[in-house]
């Protein structure tokens, strides 16, 4: 299934920013936290694709939803 860049992107704008913070405040590390939101938003997204609870949750971001 290809990358869908708006999925991605929706689930990036709710969660990066309290999830690039944590990460700062663990490893004072700019580099390093956009590395880990970028990963989790991937590793997030394709796990909506393999799970139906996941997929679910996902779809209620892409709809701007929870």
């Amino acid at each position: 299934m290809p990358l869908d860049e708006d999925v991605v992107a929706a689930i990036y704008r709710e969660h990066g920013s309290a999830l690039r913070r944590f990460v700062l405040s663990a490893s004072r590390d700019p580099q390093l936290a956009e590395d880990v939101v970028q990963e989790t938003v991937l590793r997030v997204w394709q796990q909506a694709r393999t799970s139906p609870e996941a997929s679910a949750a996902t779809c209620s971001v892409q709809r701007g939803t929870s």
